[in-house]
């Protein structure tokens, strides 16, 4: 099986905004005190089994969505996955980046929002998020958020003014979640009221910079009123109950030669092999992740109430690009990658093989994506 390691540099653009009415300025008053009390460290020390693990025999229930291959519908560059009660909402990061939404069987439903430079139109999109609801969608353009309603109807537009460089955006009940990756910042994490946008900072650092990128994508997860935060120069995830702030924990992943702030502030990571992780999806009571270690592919579990993490190499699927929702995983895979797993053997283990053979006739590699879909076995 050949793995290929795909590193997302982010880059960061000054934009000139201009106000409109429909547009606030918003900031975090940076004298405030808002660090959380101190937190609960569990180190998660990375050995690794000797057990080479099938992924496939994980799961069960499988199907996979063939997505609408009308010409408004094509995907160019998949980038994020958000799924809710009714749609999917995939972010193409392509030349010109959009967010289109489908039903759940596939069918197109709209593209949201319009490029443009009027007020209600956007030039970019760093990131974004659905509420709960799925009525609703933020974009992230660097400085400014803009909301749109889930047929891709402007609403409004707000801009947040507060030095920090968010890269990351989750929407949650009446909050929206913060994050970035990078130093040169007071703070990690921050949430915003979304009505009155009082904002509180969390997760305090130190602001000296680090050059190097981060690499790790989906950096802040959401299931029930738990929220998952990565941070990648730390190599830890941050775990907390929305409603109780002051007992996040933090897991801390450790090897003798794992990615820390030390080492990103030595080194330049791009020529440097640290270990490092790449993906994961925080399930509410479990992390599972994919990472490098000396530079080879691994796949990692996290199981939070036990303070335990398992490492090991997967021989087939990585289901750690995979949105969870509901109990259940999505992932989005290309017609490519559903012929050569096929051709390859994989796809046609027991399990999937029902789900794969009743399409793999008329799959072609001018289909848009599809959605694989599948559940945990308990």
């Amino acid at each position: 099986m050949i793995f290929f390691r795909k590193r997302y540099v982010l880059s960061i653009c000054c934009i000139i905004c201009i106000g409109f009415a429909e547009i606030v300025l918003v900031s975090c008053n940076k004298g405030a005190v808002d660090a959380i009390p101190p937190l609960k460290n569990t180190i998660l020390k990375l050995e690794e089994s000797s057990e080479e693990i099938r992924n496939i025999e994980k799961f069960t229930d499988y199907e996979l969505i063939p997505l609408d291959n009308a010409r408004e519908a094509l995907i160019g560059n998949f980038r994020k996955l958000v799924v809710t009660d009714s749609l999917f909402y995939i972010y193409d990061s392509n030349t010109i980046p959009k967010v289109l939404s489908f039903y759940h069987d596939g069918t197109f439903n709209c593209q949201i929002g319009e490029t443009g430079h009027k007020r209600s139109e956007y030039i970019n999109i760093s990131n974004f998020s659905v509420n709960n609801k799925g009525d609703t969608v933020v974009f992230m353009e660097y400085g400014n958020l803009k909301f749109f309603n889930s047929k891709g109807n402007f609403l409004y537009g707000k801009t947040i003014d507060d030095g920090n460089l968010w890269d990351n955006i989750l929407y949650f009940k009446n909050s929206l979640i913060m994050a970035s990756h990078y130093r040169g910042i007071d703070h990690l994490l921050a949430i915003y009221d979304v009505n009155s946008f009082n904002c509180k900072n969390l997760i305090p650092t130190d602001s000296a910079s680090i050059s190097s990128p981060p690499y790790s994508q989906n950096q802040i997860q959401q299931v029930g009123d738990s929220i998952c935060f990565f941070d990648f120069f730390s190599s830890s995830f941050y775990v907390f109950n929305i409603n109780e702030l002051e007992k996040m924990e933090r897991f801390q992943l450790y090897s003798d030669n794992i990615v820390n702030e030390e080492r990103a502030r030595k080194y330049d990571l791009l020529k440097e092999k640290f270990d490092e992780v790449e993906s994961f999806v925080f399930t509410g009571d479990r992390i599972v992740g994919h990472m490098y270690k000396r530079n080879i592919p691994f796949d990692f579990e996290i199981v939070l109430s036990k303070g335990t993490v398992d490492l090991y190499k997967s021989r087939d699927i990585n289901c750690s690009f995979a949105c969870y929702y509901n109990g259940e995983y999505y992932k989005v895979v290309s017609s490519s990658w559903i012929m050569d797993m096929y051709e390859w053997g994989i796809l046609k283990r027991p399990g999937i093989n029902q789900c794969v053979e009743s399409i793999i006739a008329r799959v072609s590699e001018k289909d848009n994506y599809y959605i694989l879909k599948m559940k945990r076995k308990m």
